[in-house]
């Protein structure tokens, strides 16, 4: 390994300690049984109170194959499996954008984790 890549670790670890920004972004995987697939990314959003994860419609189809997304709790060693209020997406070909509203429960999971929702 070249001395200027960085391990999977080094990369987790330097975004648990970075700002707020960094720490909005989480990895979304479906579940395949066992193994954990990562669909992709998103970004933790707070607006009016409300907590929102909003990702591409495309990570989303692709997690509700997998029995829906999971976000990786790094610091409890656990997948969170939110339960979602409410999904809005747009038209995958035009914008590929989709809002997940989570509860208030995986919200504060998230954050005790050290995750950060990003605020308007």
């Amino acid at each position: 390994m070249r001395s200027d890549e960085l391990r999977a670790t080094d990369l987790a670890k330097h975004l648990a300690e970075g700002s707020a920004e960094f720490r909005s972004i989480v990895p979304i995987v479906g579940r395949d049984g066992p193994r954990s697939l990562l669909a992709g990314t998103g970004n933790l959003l707070r607006v009016a109170g409300d907590a929102f994860l909003v990702t591409a419609s495309h990570v989303v189809a692709a997690c509700a194959e997998l029995g829906g997304p999971a976000i990786p709790l790094f610091k409890q060693k656990r997948m969170l499996m939110p339960t979602i209020e409410g999904i809005r997406a747009t038209d995958e070909d035009t914008h590929d954008v989709a809002v997940l509203r989570l509860e208030r429960d995986a919200a504060a999971e998230l954050e005790g984790d050290g995750n950060a929702f990003l605020s308007t």
